[in-house]
């Protein structure tokens, strides 16, 4: 799992990317880029996540990630932007 955070400066708006975690308070958003072979670690990986974003994730999203055949999409949650490609 590749990991990455996004923040911007309130002065400037000049966003900056990091795969060093900082305060959740100053990023804007994390990215995770994860393999299949991830995914289907099951709870292992939903921990990670968990452990990365502090979200649980939609279990019609984790399906969604298993499904070989899933076309791309982009969907959202009160929580969080979910994105297959």
């Amino acid at each position: 799992m590749q990991i990455y955070y996004f923040s911007c400066e309130a002065q400037t708006r000049i966003y900056q990317v990091s795969q060093q975690p900082c305060a959740l308070s100053e990023h804007h958003f994390v990215w995770l880029e994860c393999n299949l072979a991830e995914v289907y670690q099951g709870a292992q990986w939903q921990a990670e996540v968990l452990k990365h974003t502090g979200i649980q994730l939609n279990e019609y999203h984790l399906a969604d990630l298993k499904n070989l055949t899933h076309p791309s999409i982009f969907d959202s949650t009160e929580n969080y932007n979910f994105l297959i490609f």
